[in-house]
C-alpha cells in the first residue's frame, strides 16, 4: 500500500478508503458475473435463440407496428422472443435471422396502448424508453390475457436487469471517511 501523505502540524486531512488503499478497488463490488445490459445478437435464428443456455423469458406471435414512416399503419405478425434483456422479432418461428432486435436498456415502462386500438389490433401495448429520443415500440396481442402475460413478462425482464445494475454498489458510500490527525500527540 502507498505511504500516507506527509503531515503538517495542526491540520486535519480527510482521506477516503480509495485514496488510502487504491489497490482494493472499492469503487464497486460486483458478483462474479459482470452486470451490464446485453446487446442483441445480429445473426441468430429463432430456433437457435430458443435453445440458448438460460432459456427465453417469453416467446410467441405478436403484431408489431411498422417502423418506417411508410409502414406506420401496418402491423405485421412477428414471432417475438425476449431473451436476456433483448427483444428479437422474426417473420416466423423458423426464420434463420431476425427482422430486428433491440436491447431493453433504458426502457422503463410497459403500458397498454389504447390510442392504437383498432378493429385489427384490439390488444395493443407499448414499450417506452426513458428518453424521448428513443423509439416507442408497439405490439398487439391476440387476447387480453395474452397482452397481460406479455406486459408482465416484459416488466420482469426490465426489472431483472435494473436490479442487477443496482447490485453494483459503491462501497465508499458505506465506508466512513478516515481522518488522519496531523499532530505529534497521536
Amino acid at each position: 500500500y502507498p505511504s500516507l501523505p506527509p503531515r503538517s502540524s495542526g491540520q486535519q486531512k480527510w482521506f477516503s478508503h480509495s485514496q488510502l488503499y487504491p489497490y482494493d478497488n472499492p469503487v464497486r463490488a460486483m458478483t462474479s458475473e459482470e452486470m451490464s445490459w446485453p446487446v442483441p445478437m445480429k445473426a441468430i435464428g429463432a430456433q437457435n435463440l430458443m435453445t440458448m443456455p438460460g432459456g427465453v423469458t417469453k416467446s410467441g406471435y405478436l403484431h408489431k407496428k411498422g417502423g418506417t414512416q411508410f409502414q406506420l399503419l401496418k402491423w405485421p405478425l412477428r414471432f417475438v422472443i425476449v431473451h436476456k434483456g433483448c427483444i428479437y422479432y422474426f417473420k416466423t418461428s423458423t426464420s434463420a435471422s431476425p427482422q430486428g432486435a433491440f436491447s431493453l436498456k433504458g426502457y422503463n415502462r410497459v403500458l397498454r396502448a389504447a390510442e392504437e386500438t383498432t378493429s385489427n389490433n384490439v390488444f395493443p401495448f407499448k414499450l417506452i424508453h426513458i428518453s424521448k429520443k428513443h423509439r416507442t415500440w408497439f405490439f398487439s396481442a391476440a387476447s387480453e390475457d395474452e397482452r397481460k402475460d406479455w406486459m408482465a413478462s416484459l416488466r420482469v425482464e426490465i426489472d431483472r436487469f435494473h436490479e442487477k445494475k443496482e447490485t453494483i454498489t459503491d462501497i465508499r458510500l458505506y465506508l466512513p471517511m478516515f481522518v488522519i490527525h496531523s499532530c505529534d500527540l497521536c
